[in-house]
C-alpha cells in the first residue's frame, strides 16, 4: 500500500501506531482475506443489529459497515482508543467509502455488555476470543446479549485438528512434568485449561479445541456450532512460525 497524504488535523494522531497497523494487516497478512470469505454469509444472515467487539483499531467493524450499510455497527475495544473520525481515516487507507459508514465506537469488555440487557443480532470476535480468561462465561454473556436466531461469529482463530490438538496437548503436559520434577518453574506460566493449552504466553493467547467449542457450545446453549477452515494462513511470508494451521471461523446460532 502507497504512503497517503492527509490533512494534519485529520491523521497527525493516528498516523504513528493506527495507519502502521493497518499497513501490516494488509502486506504482511491474510488476517483481511480470511476474514471476507464471511462476506456471502454475514450478507445472507442480514443482521440488523452488530457488535464487534475486542475489535483493537476497527479494521473489521469497517468492512462489517461496508457489507452490512446503512445497518450500524458498535465496535468496541477496552484498551484501543479510537475515535470515530479516526476509523473514518483508516476506512479510506482500506479503500472503503468512509462516508457512507455508520459506526458507533465503545470500550466495552466481554463482561461489560450486561446481562440481557442489550441485545443483537450478530455479536462477531475477530482474533480476541483466544484471549478469553475465562471462555465459558465469556461465551454465556454473548449468549445472553444475542437475540434469539442471533448469531456469534468467532472469526480468525487457529484451531487444531483433534489430532494435532491432542498431540500439543501432551507436550504441554510432559513440560509441566519437567518443571516440576526438576523444580525449574517459570513465573505466571499457566499452560494448559481443560480443553485448551496457552501457546503464547506473553500475549496470553489460548488455543480451543473443536471438541471443547462443542462442549461449551451445548453447555451454553447454542446449536451445534459451524466451522469453516478458509485457505489462508496467517501471514504471507513464508515459512513463518505462525502458519503452522490456517485460519478457520467458528459461527454459532442461539435457538429461535
Amino acid at each position: 500500500m502507497k504512503q497517503k497524504s492527509f490533512a494534519k488535523d485529520s491523521a497527525d494522531s493516528i498516523w504513528s501506531s493506527y495507519y502502521s497497523y493497518i499497513r501490516h494487516l494488509e502486506s504482511n497478512t491474510f488476517f483481511r482475506e480470511a476474514f471476507e470469505v464471511l462476506e456471502e454469509r454475514i450478507k445472507v444472515l442480514n443482521p440488523k443489529s452488530v457488535l464487534d467487539i475486542g475489535s483493537g483499531y476497527g479494521w473489521s467493524s469497517l468492512i462489517l459497515a461496508d457489507w452490512l450499510r446503512p445497518t450500524c455497527v458498535t465496535s468496541s475495544d477496552p484498551v484501543v482508543e479510537i475515535s470515530y473520525d479516526e476509523m473514518r481515516v483508516l476506512a479510506k487507507e482500506m479503500d472503503l467509502e468512509a462516508n457512507k459508514l455508520t459506526i458507533e465506537r465503545k470500550s466495552w469488555r466481554f463482561e461489560d455488555i450486561g446481562s440481557g440487557e442489550l441485545s443483537w443480532d450478530m455479536i462477531i470476535c475477530v482474533a480476541a476470543i483466544h484471549h478469553a480468561h475465562e471462555l465459558a462465561d465469556d461465551l454465556s454473556t454473548l449468549y445472553q446479549n444475542l437475540n434469539p436466531g442471533g448469531t456469534l461469529i468467532l472469526a480468525n482463530e487457529v484451531i487444531y485438528s483433534t489430532f494435532k490438538y491432542r498431540a500439543k496437548m501432551a507436550k504441554k503436559l510432559l513440560k509441566i512434568m519437567y518443571h516440576n520434577l526438576t523444580k525449574k518453574w517459570a513465573l505466571n506460566d499457566q499452560l494448559v485449561g481443560q480443553g485448551r493449552f496457552k501457546y503464547d504466553s506473553d500475549l496470553g493467547d489460548w488455543s480451543v479445541s473443536r471438541d471443547y467449542y462443542c462442549f461449551l457450545a451445548e453447555c451454553v446453549g447454542f446449536n451445534e456450532p459451524e466451522f469453516i477452515e478458509t485457505e489462508y494462513v496467517s501471514y504471507k511470508q513464508v515459512g513463518h512460525a505462525g502458519n503452522e494451521m490456517t485460519i478457520s471461523h467458528v459461527i454459532l446460532t442461539k435457538p429461535i
